[in-house]
């Protein structure tokens, strides 16, 4: 596999013996690749910025990059986009459950996690569902077989939240206003 600490990276990747010996043939590379998940702040459970922020401490944002093989990150621009100077936004370590408790304020409930036909959202899914159970949200996974952008979008104004990935942009955007916008 391609993922850190997999077959290939292990054989040719940066910490390899073929490396050290100046053979190194695996090179991760940076993408503007943008790993989401997006609230429906039109549903009750999001519309309060409160709950919201809850999340973004209760996300285990390491377990979720690994769903995915990547590093993780805080920010709203991927890295590689050229000109990218913002400071994290987001915390990027374990989840901190104190303050999402704090931020959540006791407020319990229940929510639907959209995941759209791309197979590579489903671990990261039920990393969300597990995270959010720990401050109280009870997360239901609907999956759709739609791939088609028209129909996430209207599947969404029944979910609380959407998980998505990038990856089956081609080629890939440098541009993160569309990722935005979506």
């Amino acid at each position: 596999g391609l993922a850190p600490g997999q077959l290939l990276d292990r054989r040719y990747g940066p910490a390899s013996a073929a490396a050290h010996a100046g053979r190194q043939r695996f090179y991760k590379h940076e993408r503007p690749l943008l790993d989401t998940i997006v609230f429906n702040t039109r549903r009750p459970l999001f519309r309060n910025t409160r709950m919201r922020r809850a999340v973004s401490y209760a996300l285990d944002r390491p377990a979720l990059a690994r769903a995915y093989s990547d590093q993780p990150a805080a920010k709203i621009i991927p890295a590689a986009v050229p000109g990218d100077h913002t400071a994290s936004v987001y915390p990027i370590g374990a989840p901190n459950l104190p303050a999402a408790m704090r931020l959540a304020g006791g407020e319990k409930g229940r929510a639907i996690l959209l995941a759209p036909c791309d197979p590579t959202v489903s671990t990261a899914a039920g990393i969300v569902r597990s995270d959010l159970a720990r401050i109280g949200i009870e997360v239901t996974i609907v999956r759709s077989d739609s791939c088609d952008p028209s129909q996430e979008s209207a599947e969404f104004e029944r979910a609380d939240m959407v998980i998505t990935t990038n990856l089956q942009r081609f080629p890939p955007e440098r541009d993160p206003a569309p990722f935005i916008e979506d």
